[in-house]
């Protein structure tokens, strides 16, 4: 007899290579039933040696490209949920503080503002109160109160008379948290007054300058400054009085003819103040009348002219230019002696010979 021709019997295995498990399990099932209608002896010996259980109803399985969009949905909402419930439990609130200036002078004022960072119902209006905390000083105290606006923004003015620093704090009101700002530390300069008791300033003139400074500095000094090609230069230092007070009287000089600038400053002596600074004061120094006469005197002439008081010069007039002797000059300078020492003065002249002879001065006598 011939061979009898063979079966092609296709394995279940050949379709779970690029299928869901489950639909692979399915279609091996439907296989083996193929297998079992077309030689029955197979199922029969599958009887007996295992048991394999029926697959059940065929289901459709979605594919990974078709859950995705689905996936990243779940996932924004989650999100959005998360996010939701972070904004109803509450941001913890913060508080910002600005002063404005941030120096000041003894007198003036300083504008502190801020607002408040909350939910919405914390904002305002609410209360809110500025506390102040002076130079050398251990406790907080209130300086004043007010309430914040709509928008949690809130505004003062005060006028401290030394450094120190500023704060504000809102109390815990309903469902709203207590808040508070960081410390601003603000200067103040101290005030330096300063006026000048002089109508006209003129060569050799002495006049007061009077000073006083706020707060109250007594037995602390304070300096008289003029402005040199270098720089603003002390000049004079006096103590102040027990009104925080002081006075001066500067001498002007021929060499201060035209524009002298001073002013009057406050070093800073103590904690409580910072430096302080008073108006420049500009003073025109002009020539004295009995200046113009001379100067009227010698205009348009070979003539030098210097007029001096103990260590300073009053006038000066070309007193350094080399000049040839003559009598014009011996008689201005015989009146001038004559007008400071007195007709009674007697003025010893040595006369100088190399070798006289029998009372005969032979050659230059000096």
């Amino acid at each position: 007899m011939g061979r009898a021709p063979t079966r092609y019997k296709p394995r279940a295995t050949e379709f779970t290579q690029s299928l869901p498990a489950h639909e692979a399990r399915t279609i091996a099932s439907e296989v083996e039933d193929r297998q079992n209608e077309r030689d029955p002896s197979l199922s029969a010996r599958r009887r007996r040696g295992t048991i394999s259980p029926r697959p059940g109803p065929r289901k459709e399985a979605l594919h990974p490209a078709r859950t995705l969009p689905t996936a990243l949905l779940t996932a924004c909402v989650l999100l959005a949920v998360a996010a939701s419930s972070t904004a109803g439990a509450g941001v913890l609130p913060t508080a910002v503080l600005v002063a404005s200036p941030p120096t000041i002078t003894a007198g003036d004022s300083v504008k502190l503002s801020g607002s408040v960072a909350a939910e919405r119902s914390c904002l305002g209006p609410r209360p809110v109160v500025l506390e102040w905390l002076g130079a050398g000083s251990a406790a907080w105290g209130a300086v004043a109160s007010s309430t914040t606006a709509g928008d949690g923004t809130f505004s003062f003015s005060d006028a401290p008379q030394a450094s120190g620093e500023y704060r504000v704090s809102l109390a815990a009101l309903g469902g709203c948290l207590a808040v508070g700002s960081d410390p601003v530390p603000v200067g103040v300069r101290a005030f330096v007054d300063s006026s000048l008791n002089a109508s006209s300033l003129t060569v050799g003139s002495c006049p007061t300058i009077h000073a006083t400074i706020s707060p109250d500095k007594p037995g602390q000094n304070v300096e008289l400054q003029r402005l040199f090609g270098s720089g603003w230069q002390t000049v004079e230092t006096l103590p102040l009085d027990a009104s925080s007070s002081a006075s001066m009287s500067p001498c002007f000089v021929w060499e201060d003819t035209g524009v002298v600038r001073l002013r009057l400053r406050w070093p800073k002596q103590d904690e409580l103040n910072e430096a302080g600074t008073g108006i420049v004061l500009a003073l025109r120094i002009e020539k004295a009348n009995w200046m113009r006469k001379i100067d009227h005197l010698v205009a348009g002439r070979a003539v030098s002219v210097a007029v001096g008081s103990p260590g300073s010069f009053l006038y000066r007039r070309a007193d350094t230019a080399p000049r040839i002797p003559a009598s014009n000059e011996k008689l201005l300078l015989s009146m001038a002696l004559l007008d400071s020492l007195g007709p009674g003065l007697r003025i010893v002249t040595h006369a100088a010979t190399a070798s006289p002879q029998q009372g005969v001065v032979q050659g230059n006598l000096w």
